[in-house]
C-alpha cells in the first residue's frame, strides 16, 4: 500500500488540468525521440548517432527535432533535467512547516515515478550511453550537482 498522500501534492493533483490532444501529441513525439536516439545511442554509438538519424528513426523532420532539443547532449539528459525540475517544485515549493525530509521523500514515492515512467526504455540505456563518452560523464556530474543543489536548498531552508 502506498503512503498518503501529502495535503500540497492533494492539492496539486486536483489542480492540474488534464493535457489536451496538442500537448499529448507533443509528449508522444518527444517520448519516440528520447526511445529512438537512446536505442541509436546504444546500437551504434553516441558519436557516431547524427541528429538526422535520429529524425528520420522518430519520425519527424530535422526542424521538428530542434522544436524539441537543441542537441544530442539534451536528449540523453532530459529525465534528469526532468526530474531536477520536479524536484525543485516538490522541495522548494513545499508548504511552510513541512520538513525537507518529509518533501523529498514525497518526492521520490509521488512525483518521480510519473517523471520516469514514460522514459522507462531510454532509463535502462543510460548508463551504457553516459559510460560510453567523457563528455557526457562530466555533463552528468555537472546535472548531478544541480540536483544536488536543489536538495541543500532544501535542507537549508529549515536550518534558516
Amino acid at each position: 500500500m502506498s503512503p498518503p498522500l501529502h495535503p500540497a501534492t492533494l492539492t496539486m493533483v486536483a489542480t492540474t488540468p488534464p493535457l489536451g490532444l496538442r500537448e499529448r501529441k507533443k509528449q508522444r513525439t518527444r517520448q519516440t525521440i528520447v526511445g529512438e536516439a537512446t536505442r541509436l545511442f546504444v546500437a551504434q554509438g553516441y558519436q557516431q548517432t547524427t541528429l538526422a538519424q535520429i529524425a528520420d528513426a522518430a519520425d519527424v523532420s530535422t526542424s521538428t527535432f530542434f522544436n524539441y532539443f537543441a542537441t544530442k547532449v539534451d536528449i540523453v539528459f532530459c529525465l534528469l533535467d526532468a526530474a531536477i525540475e520536479s524536484a525543485e517544485g516538490r522541495i522548494m515549493g513545499r508548504p511552510e512547516g513541512e520538513p525537507a525530509t518529509e518533501a523529498i521523500a514525497a518526492w521520490l514515492t509521488e512525483v518521480l515515478p510519473s517523471v520516469e515512467q514514460p522514459y522507462a526504455d531510454a532509463i535502462r540505456r543510460l548508463r551504457t550511453i553516459t559510460e560510453s563518452t567523457p563528455e557526457l560523464r562530466a555533463e552528468e556530474r555537472l546535472r548531478l550537482a544541480r540536483l544536488e543543489d536543489v536538495l541543500a536548498a532544501g535542507f537549508a531552508r529549515d536550518l534558516g
